[in-house]
């Protein structure tokens, strides 16, 4: 595309003109035929002919003319590869196939679009009823690519809000997470995240533990839960309910004594989660630099770097080595 008379593109064009009939025999022949054709071409689709042919004939016609959900498909997934000057035109030859009926390629077609980050905000008014749809996969997958998009598409966030209660678990995390990477900051926590907090899935009080800690660190209302968390079943939802703590900082006083009690936990993630999150609520967490001190000899390996860092954080007067575990 720079030089267009180059020998090499030259010789690259020549081949994909020459597959140029094998393609509308794709398009236009039988059925089994075009199925077993569409799948041979595969590979050049995603490399060659996506890449050497104009947008329109790559995106358009494979999307917007063919019948045969399989070709459409493989046209998506090859999208990625078209030139940055050239992407408004796919996210709006995609965001225009979003009207096509089938649940199938609505899910690729969004998808995709995810794939293309915050610039696919034009799309995000196109993808606010996929949120009422009657097919959890197709909430699940609009979530997701408004998330992807991030603040732009802040217009669906209170519909997102009342999918964090989906009966659909997947759909639930999904709006947990997305809600956190639209909403980068707030005074507030939304009353959805700390109902949130005590989920069902795992799955979905990890993410909310992580959305609070990252979002709205501020609000005092989500201590209590949060050290509530510390006590959860699954290793992954107390780290993040540990991280959030720290992130609060020494408003998070109350949480001291469990923080505390976290750095014996049998997971080692947790235990230096806690330790750090110790040395972020400051002199504050004064009482906890014992038990940091029995943290730094212990037989855990790992504490005793995060346990020195913490107590000099509380007291930085304190004279402390570092265990050599």
């Amino acid at each position: 595309r720079q030089d267009p008379d180059s020998p090499g593109i030259q010789t690259v064009k020549h081949h994909t003109e020459k597959l140029l009939p094998l393609l509308n025999l794709t398009l236009n022949g039988p059925g089994p035929l075009r199925y077993r054709l569409t799948k041979r071409l595969a590979p050049d689709l995603r490399t060659r002919i996506v890449k050497w042919l104009p947008t329109e004939t790559a995106t358009r016609l494979f999307i917007t003319k063919n019948d045969l959900l399989l070709i459409r498909e493989q046209s998506l997934r090859a999208l990625s590869l078209i030139p940055k000057r050239e992407r408004s035109e796919a996210i709006a030859i995609l965001t225009e196939a979003l009207a096509r009926p089938e649940p199938a390629l609505q899910r690729a077609t969004i998808r995709e679009l995810g794939k293309f980050g915050i610039n696919a905000n034009v799309a995000v008014p196109r993808l606010i009823p996929f949120l009422a749809s009657l097919d959890p996969t197709l909430r699940y997958q609009a979530i997701k690519t408004l998330g992807t998009i991030g603040s732009p598409a802040n217009p669906a966030i209170e519909i997102i809000q009342t999918r964090m209660s989906d009966s659909s678990e997947m759909v639930r995390a999904a709006a947990v997470v997305a809600y956190g990477r639209i909403v980068l900051t707030h005074n507030t926590v939304a009353n959805s995240l700390l109902t949130a907090l005590t989920d069902t899935s795992s799955q979905v009080r990890s993410a909310a533990a992580q959305v609070i800690g990252r979002t709205a660190h501020q609000d005092r209302r989500s201590i209590s839960p949060l050290i509530g968390a510390l006590q959860d079943s699954e290793s992954h939802v107390r780290r993040n309910a540990a991280i959030a703590l720290g992130r609060i900082g020494p408003a998070a006083e109350r949480a001291v004594d469990p923080l505390s009690k976290a750095l014996w936990d049998e997971r080692m993630e947790v235990r230096i989660s806690s330790a750090e999150a110790l040395g972020e609520i400051g002199p504050r967490a004064s009482r906890a630099i014992p038990h940091l001190f029995d943290a730094l000899n212990n037989d855990f390996a790992g504490m005793g770097v995060p346990a020195h860092e913490a107590i000099k954080k509380i007291d930085p007067a304190s004279d402390v080595g570092i265990s050599a575990r």
